[in-house]
């Protein structure tokens, strides 16, 4: 408890005097938090999110970090509900840790740490997340160089091909093969085999059925560009 007196005078020495006590409760003090790092965080889906807050105590309470509660929350930027499907993988609750693919691509969010105790107020300090792309993956199974015969059945599958942000959803990916002959006294010329084709995984070919000249070697390169929503291309 503390007691301040004032006394006032004026020149012709009339004085008048007042006071005020002032008691401070230790039980009311409020612990601060902050979240470590910068207040915008960028990653991609398939990082982790990692942050950790922060909490000090006023040296004239008689609170114990022990005391302290942490409740973190996500939402969408703009948006004032709680999203209940992103939560920390962390069993230390003053860090908040998601798993990989968690946020959406193309998309910002705000973390927000509230700290409180029984006897106290609370605190919050947020952070926002901005989560960009990490592009696209075009993969043709069965290596880069491949030697067949003339009447063979050629089978190419860029089935494996992927959004590295959501590599399980093959249907996210559009595809579009094409072919360009690269042999040294035809260079650049149209393929005679048909190879080109939409918006298939896999792009299956009877050389038989082409009129190609036998004992003459051909060479190829077959191209497949794979594009999704975003417009992004490999």
């Amino acid at each position: 408890t503390y007691n301040f007196y004032l006394t006032v005078q004026n020149f012709f020495l009339k004085s008048s005097s007042g006071s005020v006590t002032v008691q401070v409760s230790r039980k009311s003090t409020v612990p601060n938090v902050r979240i470590s790092g910068p207040s915008l965080v960028s990653l991609t889906r398939p990082q982790q999110l990692k942050l950790f807050a922060i909490v000090s105590i006023p040296s004239c309470s008689n609170l114990e970090l022990s005391q302290i509660y942490y409740t973190w929350k996500v939402y969408k930027q703009n948006s004032i509900t709680a999203l209940t499907t992103i939560n920390s993988i962390s069993k230390d609750p003053r860090y908040f840790i998601t798993a990989s693919y968690s946020f959406d691509a193309s998309t910002s969010y705000v973390v927000q740490v509230t700290v409180s105790s029984a006897n106290s107020g609370s605190s919050s300090s947020s952070v926002t997340i901005q989560v960009g792309l990490s592009g696209v993956q075009a993969t043709i199974l069965g290596g880069s160089v491949r030697s067949v015969a003339i009447n063979d059945f050629v089978t190419l599958d860029a089935s494996k091909s992927m959004v590295l942000d959501y590599p399980t959803d093959s249907s996210l990916l559009s595809y579009q093969w094409n072919c360009f002959d690269i042999s040294t006294k035809t260079y650049g010329s149209p393929c005679i085999v048909n190879f080109t084709s939409f918006s298939e995984q896999t792009l299956s070919v009877n050389l038989s059925t082409y009129s190609v000249v036998f004992n003459t070697s051909y060479q190829y390169q077959i191209t497949v560009t794979v594009v999704d929503k975003y417009f992004q291309t490999s």
